[in-house]
């Protein structure tokens, strides 16, 4: 559970001593698979009528399950070949993403199918900062890991 952001009081200049008739805060909850937002939502609220807050308003802005492709599948094996050629680097495969996507969604109308991110972003792309960036040679090779991928893919049908 990440605090995004916490609002309350008298942030003006100069210094007042007050107390705030409102405060509110914004948390982001990244989830396993397994676990349903509803749920999490649900526990939240209670934790905080168990605890004396009772009078806390609590609001789901939206919710997505997680959802994690099985690592044995061939694809897999194909995407990470496809980037260390691309990449010309070992890879690091992780099973899951602190990123939120529709993942769970595909995956479970698509009978499961795997389903793999990559990226072209770099240590420094400051990413989702007002100043986000990527490097021209990290999008040409993003695009090389696609056409290897794609290619993989292809003859792999075949």
């Amino acid at each position: 559970m990440t605090i995004c952001g916490i609002e309350s009081g008298y942030t003006g200049e100069g210094a007042k001593t007050l107390l705030p008739k409102s405060a509110k805060a914004k948390l982001d909850c990244r989830l396993v698979p397994g676990q349903d937002p509803e749920h999490i939502f649900e526990c939240i609220k209670q934790h905080l009528r168990t605890h004396g807050f009772s009078d806390v308003q609590v609001v789901l802005i939206n919710g997505q399950k997680a959802y994690r492709s099985e690592s044995s599948h061939p694809f897999i094996a194909l995407a990470a070949r496809a980037a260390k050629a691309a990449y010309h680097n070992e890879v690091v495969l992780r099973p899951n993403s602190a990123g939120t996507g529709p993942m769970y969604i595909f995956g479970k109308w698509l009978g499961h199918l795997p389903i793999v991110s990559t990226g072209v972003g770099w240590s420094e792309s400051n990413a989702h900062a007002p100043n986000e960036s990527i490097r021209l040679k990290d999008f040409e090779d993003g695009i090389v890991h696609m056409v290897y991928l794609l290619t993989g893919f292809s003859q792999a049908l075949n």
